[in-house]
């Protein structure tokens, strides 16, 4: 039996896979080296984010970065605000700093109504790990223990909280 008779057949088949194949495989290279995954800490979601080289400071000038914010040492206490469906709700932090790192926070809220209650509690009972021992300027609380909207109250008392330890 022949099997040059079913040799073209097979090349008409094989080699437009095998050049859409290389394509593919190309593409996807040139793809993953242009991007790098990153994961946000606060949200465990993956994103790509292109992939920047960074310079070394040449200079001590360089290493003091206009975006460094210092703080003093202390404990400091403001009253954040967030809006719940139920409508405007207050909450008060006091946070603990040194070297610009939380040592100590205290949260207390003064919902009244049962749902505000629930998730203020929450909030109380699992946000400390997330703050405690982390850098003030990192912070970035979105959801604890199931509250959403209880953290929003947080971070803006923490913005008054680095507006007053800058002072």
């Amino acid at each position: 039996m022949d099997n040059s008779s079913s040799s073209p057949n097979f090349n008409k088949f094989i080699m437009p896979v095998s050049i859409m194949a290389i394509i593919a495989i190309t593409a996807l290279v040139f793809y993953t080296q242009k991007t790098e995954p990153t994961t946000n800490p606060g949200t465990q979601q993956e994103i790509s984010q292109p992939m920047e080289k960074k310079q070394a400071p040449t200079s001590k000038a360089d290493e003091q970065s206009p975006n460094v914010k210092n703080y003093q040492d202390g404990t400091y206490q403001a009253t954040g605000k967030y809006i719940s469906p139920g409508g405007e709700r207050e909450i008060a932090v006091s946070v603990t700093l040194k070297d610009g790192v939380v040592t100590d926070s205290t949260f207390e809220g003064f919902a009244t109504d049962p749902a505000s209650k629930r998730f203020q509690g929450e909030f109380a009972e699992g946000f400390k790990p997330l703050v405690v021992g982390k850098n003030i300027d990192e912070l970035n609380l979105q959801k604890v223990s199931g509250s959403s909207l209880t953290p929003k109250g947080f971070m803006d008392a923490l913005e008054s909280i680095k507006t007053q330890a800058q002072s």
